[in-house]
């Protein structure tokens, strides 16, 4: 089965709203890099290979923009969302207070279920790491992230950590970041699971701030087609 088969597979199990599958199967493919940073987003041509109608596609794409991951621009269309070093340190700055916030209310309100969740989460990414699977770390990593947010049971901060953590979801950022990681190793996500398993709101708040500030650590370049 082709690519083009397999979307069509995807968008054919009548969900229920056909616009929220056509917009996860665009960000699974700007987060596992098929869809690489400028890349233009054809509508008709999404609309051919998906077998489907311009709405869902435009809708898709407008919740896209919203979420960091594409710009649009008139008269030129939809492009997967360039960053730019001031960009990056921008949202890394938001980001380590909410992920910090994030992390304090998870260790002070998370559940069972979403304790053996994020267990799971971090065993997979280091599996994918000493794997050298870049693409599945990726993917794991952000769901992780996702899952600590939800963990904090407020939905507005969830929210908006969606919303600032999407333009970090590229395998290039991933990759680099990977290979510098001097502050990452003391503030991982095993170190970071520890003290939200304990309770530790402090240490939990502390090691989350720390863990995503790592990533001014990388060189100009690395926002170079990221």
């Amino acid at each position: 089965m082709n690519r083009q088969e397999t979307a069509k597979q995807t968008i054919s199990e009548k969900p229920p709203l056909l616009s929220q599958m056509v917009f996860d199967l665009i960000r699974e493919r700007i987060i596992s890099g098929q869809l690489k940073p400028g890349q233009h987003l054809n509508e008709l041509a999404l609309q051919k290979e998906l077998d489907t109608s311009r709405s869902p596609i435009r809708e898709a794409l407008r919740y896209l923009q919203l979420e960091g991951l594409i710009e649009v621009f008139p008269r030129r269309g939809a492009f997967v969302r360039l960053l730019s070093a001031d960009d990056l340190n921008e949202a890394v700055e938001v980001r380590a207070k909410l992920e910090s916030l994030a992390a304090a209310l998870a260790a002070e309100r998370r559940d069972e279920p979403q304790l053996a969740a994020l267990k799971s989460m971090q065993e997979e990414m280091e599996q994918a790491l000493s794997g050298r699977d870049v693409v599945r770390y990726t993917q794991v990593h952000h769901d992780f992230h996702e899952a600590l947010a939800r963990a904090s049971g407020n939905q507005t901060l969830a929210r908006h950590m969606r919303l600032i953590t999407q333009p970090f979801a590229t395998l290039r950022l991933t990759y680099l970041f990977l290979m510098r990681q001097e502050r990452y190793a003391k503030a991982g996500h095993r170190q970071i699971l520890k003290a939200v398993a304990e309770r530790d709101k402090e240490r939990a708040a502390e090691l989350a701030e720390l863990h995503v500030l790592a990533l001014l650590d990388l060189p100009p370049e690395a926002t170079e087609g990221a």
